[in-house]
């Protein structure tokens, strides 16, 4: 994966971001805060990754719900298998 290159696509940005949840045990108990899913990435990219999540939420891979004063994410649980199979899928190619 190639994130700190500007040519980066969509779908690379996208499964950074399922991993980084997978990374941050995000799942039934666990989330992942709007300001914390940049952290880590290209600061470049950073408008680009902000999108990527929306698209990811409408896409139905992860949820997002409102949680104190800023919004969470975590996994669509029922769709955890689609993830794995996904972010398995993007290593071995």
């Amino acid at each position: 994966m190639r994130l700190r290159e500007k040519d980066a696509t969509d779908e690379e940005l996208k499964d950074g971001i399922l991993r980084k949840f997978v990374r941050m045990r995000a799942g039934r108990a666990r989330h992942v805060y709007e300001g914390d899913v940049p952290k880590g990435m290209p600061p470049h990219l950073r408008k680009r990754i902000m999108q990527c999540l929306r698209e990811l939420v409408r896409e139905g891979l992860v949820v997002e719900f409102p949680h104190g004063g800023e919004r969470a994410y975590t996994f669509n649980m029922n769709r955890l298998a689609e993830i794995r199979h996904r972010i398995e899928g993007r290593d071995a190619g």
